[in-house]
């Protein structure tokens, strides 16, 4: 079995723990062919350094690793979602020796020698941005690259939507997460902020996805998403964003919606920039 294939089923596995981040899993799964594309593009190869900030469970960095025969470092401050990972890389001995797992916060730490290319999947919309890439200046070397991929809830239709109760369910968990910091449209803001850091952008690819199928319960995509806000259902609940009537009428709505065929599109914004060699003006 092919190297990415047996890491898509390996993740899949994983997935039938029982685990609260199962849904990361899922769309870990479900995302590596377009994951894989973007990330073979980077300029990398045997003699390179590259960080993963916000690995998760490694398959990015096991992915660089193989792809490039690189030494990729992975950085996350989940404790659980690092172990994942090590136990992970230890299912491929022939490339386990050049990756690593680190537990840091990206936000304050700097490594002792930058890296030539660091990657960053989904990772700042959780994050203040304009500081934190400022602060990631230190993490690549001059000349180096950086690689971004971001969301945009606004670049997504969806048609017929979902089930109005479950609808509820969605707005409750985007009220949440963006009262706890989360950025849901960092995309359309990431090439200024960038600009802004310091960096020189090289590539920006508006990355757009559509598709009409008759989606089944089992498709992973609806897998993911619905394990992504049940994994929030307790906070949700106890912070008065629903009462646990609302999200059980809102989740057997969800589950009797399906099959139905659905026309979905969105998009992500990837980002390919270089840090100059010397700093520009006003900039640290």
């Amino acid at each position: 079995m092919a190297f990415t294939e047996d890491l898509d089923q390996r993740l899949l596995r994983l997935a039938q723990e029982e685990r609260e981040d199962r849904w990361l899993l899922l769309q870990t799964a479900y995302t590596g062919s377009t994951r894989r594309q973007a990330l073979y593009q980077l300029p990398a190869g045997a003699r390179s350094r590259i960080a993963d900030i916000g690995c998760g469970f490694g398959a990015a960095a096991l992915e660089m690793a193989e792809h490039f025969q690189a030494e990729v470092e992975g950085f996350d401050q989940d404790r659980s979602r690092l172990e994942v990972a090590r136990r992970l890389s230890t299912t491929f001995p022939e490339i386990g020796d050049r990756v690593r797992f680190t537990e840091k916060d990206v936000t304050r730490f700097l490594p002792d020698h930058p890296f030539d290319l660091v990657t960053a999947r989904f990772v700042l919309q959780y994050l203040p941005a304009l500081a934190t890439l400022v602060h990631w200046r230190g993490w690549v070397k001059p000349g180096g690259s950086l690689y971004l991929e971001e969301v945009d809830d606004g670049w997504t239709v969806e048609y017929p939507g979902p089930p109005r109760a479950w609808q509820r369910i969605i707005d409750a968990y985007k009220a949440y997460t963006h009262d706890h910091g989360s950025d849901r449209e960092i995309g359309r803001k990431l090439p200024h902020l960038l600009v802004q850091a310091g960096y020189h952008l090289t590539r920006v690819l508006w990355n757009s996805k559509s598709s009409l199928a008759i989606e089944q319960p089992s498709d992973l995509q609806v897998g993911f998403e619905r394990e992504k806000i049940l994994s929030l259902q307790r906070a949700l609940v106890r912070e008065g964003y629903v009462s646990g009537q609302e999200f059980q009428a809102g989740l057997t709505a969800f589950d009797g919606a399906y099959p139905k065929m659905t026309f979905l599109t969105g998009a992500t914004i990837q980002i390919w920039a270089t840090l100059p060699a010397e700093s520009p003006s006003g900039i640290p």
